[in-house]
């Protein structure tokens, strides 16, 4: 049969009505657990929130509450300003509350802790047991005795019979400084006092000199166990004190000045009758014939002297020619042959005077020892002079000798009596400066020992 639609039924919607009515209630059920999921995920994110916020703000009261005096707590005030705190998830006001409240605990912890200290001797001595108080009283005794060692000795002995010894180990031990800095001042001052006494008793010892006083010092300060540190000041200065010490004064050094001053004129005085006698003389004696003549006659003394320096004088290539009688530029050992020639030239001319020579020249040479003097031969060879290679004339020699030798004899009294005034002036000048050295030092020497007697006697 053919289906039309009056073969058909009509829709049926039941079952999709339902199947709409369970989805949306299906949906109004999930939306609304999904809104309860969110409220519960925003709730629990708040709570973290809080609980990190309450966390970091314990961490800042934790950190408050550490400070336990006034410079931790200064040192650490830039992080709990207003300003350091925004921004932070912390509870600002709550530890800026705290960190001011901390000021005023530690002001009274401060109070507290002087209160404490004030009255600490007197609970210390409260807590101390029966049995234990001996034992640190006799520990205390020993200290206070100054016998630090058995102190020591004693604690170690004791130690484990008394809870706590470290007051009494404190004050032992401060006890022991102060004793042994006591001990160290009382010692430099002893050494000082001591040796300004050795100092004081060597300066004006009478066995004192200025050369002695270093040497004896330092031996006296070694010998008392005195460091050198201590008397390094007296070493240094005693010299000069004792030199202050021992001064002459004004008034004694004018008495020297003086007492010199008369022997300087007795000295001029003399001076003066000694160049009137020497103008007197010099009618005879000119003082540049007499200067010249002691040149010579203190150089030329005997003829050897002489002939060597006519040795030297001569030619080491000439040689002495007996004929001639004059040296000739040939030949070898010029300088003995001089010194032959000279003593030939001595010996004639000393035959000559004591043979036919005056009454005069006879004495002269007699005194001389029977010698021509060194300084008349070196004249003669000198007024006779030789060439540039050394050769000289025999003959003009001996000429020349017999010269100087009348010179000699000629001026010897005048000599004579020159030497005699020098002499006599020599010796007066002698004596006078010996005797002024003599009563200027004798004295010195009185004045000295006067003062440092004085000085001596002044410690």
């Amino acid at each position: 049969m053919p289906i039309t639609w009056k073969n058909i039924a009509g829709p049926n919607f039941e079952s999709g009505n339902a199947l709409m009515k369970a989805g949306a209630e299906s949906m109004t059920g999930g939306l609304d657990s999904l809104a309860k999921a969110a409220q519960t995920y925003g709730t629990q994110q708040q709570d973290e929130r809080i609980a990190v916020r309450d966390n970091n703000t314990q961490q800042f009261l934790d950190q408050i509450d550490q400070m336990k005096n006034m410079d931790n707590y200064n040192n650490q005030a830039s992080q709990f300003s207003q300003r350091a705190l925004s921004g932070q998830n912390v509870d600002a006001s709550k530890i800026m509350g705290a960190y001011g409240q901390q000021k005023t605990d530690i002001r009274n912890l401060i109070k507290s802790d002087n209160a404490f200290d004030t009255s600490q001797q007197a609970n210390s001595e409260r807590l101390i047991s029966i049995n234990e108080k001996p034992i640190v009283t006799e520990y205390n005794t020993m200290v206070a005795n100054g016998d630090h060692a058995g102190a020591q000795t004693f604690y170690e002995t004791n130690k484990d019979k008394v809870r706590d010894w470290s007051a009494a180990l404190d004050s032992g031990q401060q006890a022991q400084r102060d004793d042994k800095a006591y001990t160290d001042a009382e010692t430099l001052t002893t050494q000082t006092v001591d040796a300004g006494n050795i100092y004081t008793d060597i300066l004006h010892a009478p066995g004192t000199n200025e050369g002695n006083i270093v040497s004896t010092l330092q031996k006296k300060f070694d010998d008392a166990g005195i460091p050198q540190g201590v008397v390094q000041s007296f070493i240094e200065q005693a010299r000069t004190q004792y030199k202050a010490g021992v001064a002459l004064t004004e008034v004694d050094n004018q008495k020297i000045a003086s007492l010199g001053a008369g022997f300087d004129q007795q000295i001029a005085d003399v001076n003066s009758l000694y160049a009137g006698q020497v103008a007197d003389s010099s009618t005879r004696l000119t003082n540049d014939e007499y200067e010249n003549y002691r040149k010579d006659s203190d150089s030329y003394t005997n003829q050897s002297q002489a002939i060597d320096y006519i040795s030297s004088k001569s030619g080491e290539s000439n040689w002495w020619s007996f004929d001639t009688k004059t040296w000739a530029a040939r030949g070898i050992q010029g300088g003995s042959n001089g010194a032959n020639a000279t003593q030939d030239m001595l010996v004639n001319l000393q035959r000559a005077i004591t043979s036919d020579g005056s009454e005069a020249q006879k004495g002269l040479l007699k005194a001389t020892g029977g010698q021509i003097p060194g300084f008349v031969v070196k004249r003669a060879f000198d007024r006779v002079g030789q060439k540039e290679d050394g050769e000289w004339n025999v003959d003009e020699f001996y000429n020349g000798l017999k010269v100087e030798w009348t010179n000699y004899v000629n001026q010897y009294g005048a000599i004579q009596i020159r030497e005699k005034i020098d002499q006599d002036h020599k010796m007066a000048l002698d004596s006078l400066n010996k005797t002024k050295l003599q009563g200027v030092s004798a004295l010195s020497s009185q004045l000295r020992n006067k003062q440092k007697n004085a000085f001596s006697n002044s410690n």
